[in-house]
């Protein structure tokens, strides 16, 4: 328990670290911060004349690389899917209607078709979301009366078109507006890119 509980400090120091330095790198940009070729400074009577700033920068950068690789690090640690865990279930609520109906659909046909003996149940046994297109394979039980057991038949059911499209853009937005798990979780890996993206836009602009 204990161990999970320095996981967890760990994790939100390196989440805390990486947002303090990315903020920095973004707002030295955006602010039009520039860093002169001499600056000079005087502290409880000590004079600090920095002539080559520009390294202060450099440094800035590396802490970023280093921070980032350790929210990595710590996230990876917690061993938890928290955001792809929250997708999963909150997809799987928004399409079991739609695919109960599915199976239903096809354990009529399987009726009418005589593959099945007689009208027994049926169970969702796998389920995959991909970006256009969901899968579940959905496994039928028919009674044999000749040998008095049970046996399986099982269907790949597929659904994609407009009405999935929609079900995922509900989906992810529920996900990061009504749930913690977004913010919490994912929100850093993006903010913490970001530097780095507006710096690269910035460079392909200029050349």
């Amino acid at each position: 328990m204990s161990e999970q509980n320095d996981e967890s400090t760990n994790f939100l120091r390196q989440r805390r670290d990486l947002f303090v330095i990315s903020s920095v790198l973004l707002l030295i940009p955006i602010a039009g911060i520039e860093i002169n070729n001499q600056i000079s400074m005087q502290q409880f009577g000590i004079s600090l004349k920095i002539s080559r700033p520009e390294v202060i920068h450099y440094a800035l950068w590396v802490l970023w690389g280093y921070w980032y690789i350790r929210y990595i690090q710590a996230y990876r640690a917690l061993n938890q899917q928290f955001f792809n865990n929250k997708y999963y279930s909150e997809m799987s609520s928004c399409l079991y209607s739609t695919y109960y109906k599915l199976a239903t659909k096809e354990h009529d046909n399987l009726v009418n078709n005589d593959m099945l003996a007689s009208g027994g149940g049926f169970t969702f046994k796998k389920q995959s979301y991909r970006f256009l297109k969901s899968e579940y394979i959905c496994e039928f039980s028919a009674y044999d009366p000749e040998y008095g057991s049970t046996f399986p038949i099982s269907k790949t059911l597929t659904y994609k078109g407009l009405g999935y499209l929609y079900c995922q853009i509900k989906v992810i937005l529920k996900c990061v507006i009504a749930n913690i798990e977004a913010t919490e979780y994912l929100l850093p890996f993006i903010f913490g890119i970001s530097p780095l993206v507006y710096f690269l836009l910035g460079f392909f602009k200029f050349i």
